[in-house]
């Protein structure tokens, strides 16, 4: 044996008890931690992390909401800002608050762009770092968590739901952590279960309301276990048929009797782990559906958000339309189609492999996808003044979707477990390597130049963005500069109208002196109406105006930056100072 044949042997048995130690696997049957598969992993993660940290503005609708909200945080409690005189306090017990409460007060130190962007970060490595640790507590391969890390980019991601992903994590590690604490409970492992279920409510509540659904069913799932074992005869025990109807009926009465008393133990080791998040939903309810909605935050109907409660679903057609235009399709090419094609031709190959392998733990991940995809038909679409909520349930059921690519044992089949595993790593790095593209695309046609113009703006001024109809992409479906001159509040902490503050469901919600609703300002002959007199900064991008808007904008206003397809202008004479020209939104 040559010598470097047995150093690379004594690397590996190395590396594999380290990998021991650290493996939250304790089925002797499974598959060990391969160290390939973490280094793929990993690899794959980084690869995800730069794209993501390369640019400053990703292709996310709504995020700009969210780092306003950020923002707000950051700055309510500082001299000066603008925002005590706008806003509620921040409640960091509310429902949609974690995001906030962690880029906020993070971003004193980081600044809020930084922060919360590094909360971006949690969701696009949380969720396949979650997988990672869910596939080896139920016994599975390491390598599915791999294409876990392009399935992040999904549907919520692109409509930049920040709240929402910054739950993934949270809803994905919840299932392994409830697991665990109801069928090989510790106190650590009841504490840490709840600690992650209380975390999701804080994050989003409608993640965590998915996630009561989940978890009731996994205590259903376990407690059937139970049951069966209970009544089922063991090993060594004789069978009553030979003894006394008096023996026989004491032995069925034991057994109901340790079948009641096991299940009673799984429902209060159920309840120890969700109790605490419970109760901070019952306090956020009372408060976002009966308190708040008497101190002003969706008092006045406006424009676009409207007071009509309820539930509201699709229509049939709409159903079944909308998987394709809504929830799969994230470009405008067919590389998205492709790639979701592909996952599944590998997960049929994996799926059909699997067959051949007897599994010793319950498929609790295959259901958590099965439960979660298939509540896409059957949700409502909104619930008052709640929009696309049953939409948001196929994206988050990918998340969980990497189960099903599982590789067989060698011992079953080297050529499928092969196949599979070679099939993952191509679909995931040739996904990575088309969003990479896309995002470099859409950085050099829509964004460029954003980042200058917006650096135009003083500190602490308002700001309107006029969005020019149709504001869309053309490398993206979605709107992703919809809400970017929010990041004028994250960097240099102004206000901008046209935030959810509006609704009671928020945890960022004006003051009752707010009349929150909107100015719609967003057409070519903008300059003609009197968007001067309510704020200091006006933000365009892909005006072509006629000679005659453009006559109206130089006769109110100051050109002050243009880059690409942005402009920044301003009313005439010097900066207002804040409070004066404030728009009827504002105080």
């Amino acid at each position: 044996m040559s010598p470097l044949v047995e150093h690379y042997k004594k690397a590996n048995a190395w590396l594999e008890r380290a990998l021991w130690r650290i493996d939250p696997c304790d089925d002797p049957e499974a598959e060990k931690l391969s160290p390939w598969a973490l280094i793929t992993f990993f690899i794959a993660l980084t690869i995800s992390l730069s794209i993501y940290w390369k640019f400053k503005f990703q292709p996310m609708q709504d995020v700009g909401h969210h780092v306003a909200h950020s923002a707000i945080v950051a700055d309510f409690s500082r001299p000066g800002s603008l925002y005590p005189s706008l806003y509620f306090p921040p409640d960091p017990l509310l429902a949609n608050s974690f995001l906030y409460t962690v880029a906020g007060y993070l971003g004193k130190l980081t600044g809020v762009t930084f922060a919360f962007r590094l909360c971006m970060s949690f969701y696009l490595a949380g969720v396949p770092l979650a997988n990672l640790y869910a596939l080896r507590v139920f016994g599975r391969s390491a390598w599915p968590a791999i294409l876990a890390v392009p399935l992040v980019y999904g549907m919520n991601w692109f409509a930049g739901f920040a709240n929402l992903l910054f739950a993934g994590p949270f809803l994905v590690i919840s299932i392994p952590l409830f697991y665990r604490a109801i069928t090989k409970p510790t106190p650590v492992r009841t504490l840490v279960a709840s600690f992650t279920i209380a975390c999701t409510f804080l994050s989003h509540a409608h993640v965590f309301l998915w996630l009561g659904a989940l978890t009731m069913t996994i205590t259903f799932i376990v407690a059937m276990q139970v049951v069966l074992r209970s009544l089922r005869h063991r090993e060594g025990t004789p069978r009553v048929l030979g003894g006394t109807l008096r023996d026989g009926t004491r032995e069925a009465i034991a057994r109901v009797s340790n079948a009641i008393g096991a299940n009673l133990r799984v429902g209060i080791l159920a309840l120890l782990a969700v109790i605490p998040a419970m109760g901070l939903f019952s306090r956020w309810y009372k408060f976002a559906f009966g308190e708040a909605r008497t101190q002003g935050a969706v008092t006045a109907v406006t424009s676009g958000w409207d007071n009509h409660y309820g539930a509201h679903f699709h229509t049939t057609d709409g159903l079944f339309y909308n998987i394709y235009t809504y929830c799969l399709k994230l470009f405008t090419d067919d590389a998205d189609l492709l790639f979701y094609v592909k996952v599944m031709l590998v997960c049929g190959v994996a799926v059909t492999a699997a067959r051949r392998q007897k599994w010793t733990t319950p498929p609790i991940l295959e259901l958590m996808f099965l439960m979660t995809f298939g509540s896409y038909f059957y949700l409502p679409e909104s619930i008052d003044t709640n929009p696309v909520v049953g939409s948001r349930q196929m994206a988050m059921s990918f998340w969980f979707a990497a189960v099903f690519a599982t590789p067989v044992l060698p011992s079953v089949s080297r050529i499928l477990r092969g196949i599979v595993i070679a099939g993952i790593v191509i679909v995931s790095f040739s996904f990575l390597s088309v969003y990479k593209e896309k995002v470099v695309d859409f950085q050099k046609k829509e964004v460029d130049g954003l980042e200058y113009v917006l650096d135009g703006m003083p500190y602490r001024k308002t700001l309107a963005y006029v969005k020019i109809f149709p504001d869309t992409s053309t490398v993206f479906t979605w709107k992703p500069n919809w809400h970017v001159e929010k990041y004028y509040m994250a960097d240099k902490f102004g206000q901008c109208p046209d935030n959810p503050a509006i609704v009671s469901t928020s945890s960022i919600r004006y003051l009752p002196t707010v009349d929150p609703h909107r100015l719609d300002f967003n057409r070519p002959n903008w300059p003609m109406s009197d968007i001067w007199k309510y704020y200091d900064g006006i933000l365009v991008r892909g005006w072509i105006p006629t000679p005659e808007q453009l006559e109206a904008a130089k006769e109110k206003g100051v050109l002050i930056r243009k880059q690409g397809q942005w402009q920044l202008w301003r009313a005439k004479g010097p900066w207002q100072e804040t409070g004066d020209g404030m728009p009827p939104h504002l105080p």
